[in-house]
């Protein structure tokens, strides 16, 4: 990490770094590649400088810098879960030693994606499986029977 500072930065000291320098650290790291291709991405470059500030902490905590310098604040974007190609889910399936481990790859697979509706699940898990499930679908249903009137429905008063 250090190496990394050197080479984009050039510092002549330790105590020669300050938060003009740490900028343009961070502005190096935007040039640099990245692994698939372009430049590096924000998530890197936010990491690289979390290490660095915790090594300048710590060099001003030895009393090797008269402080910290501030950093810029690097924003990183959300990433959203991207579902797995059938293909390979697959292949993950076949490489699973026993049923009992495909089916746990299964339930947490479908408990991760959560668009995956009642119907898919009953298929792929079965009745026995899911019992919790079919008792609490038993119990919505027999709610319905009787006077018409549920405990979860609101009254109003004329």
């Amino acid at each position: 990490m250090m190496d990394l500072f050197e080479q984009v930065c050039n510092p002549t000291s330790l105590r020669s770094v300050n938060e003009r320098i740490v900028s343009a650290f961070a502005a190096g790291l935007r040039k640099l590649p990245g692994y698939g291709g372009g430049t590096m991405q924000a998530s890197s470059i936010k990491i690289r400088l979390q290490f660095l500030h915790t090594a300048l902490q710590w060099a001003e905590d030895q009393k090797l810098i008269p402080e910290c310098p501030r950093f810029p604040t690097v924003k990183v974007p959300k990433k959203r879960p991207q579902p797995v190609p059938a293909e390979s889910f697959e292949r993950m399936l076949a490489k699973a030693p026993d049923a009992r481990m495909r089916h746990a790859s299964i339930k947490t697979t479908m408990d991760y994606y959560a668009n995956v509706d009642d119907a898919a699940m009953e298929a792929v898990l079965g009745a026995k499986r899911n019992r919790i499930r079919n008792r609490a679908a038993e119990a919505d249903a027999g709610a319905g029977t009787g006077d018409g009137a549920s405990a979860c429905q609101e009254t109003t008063n004329p």
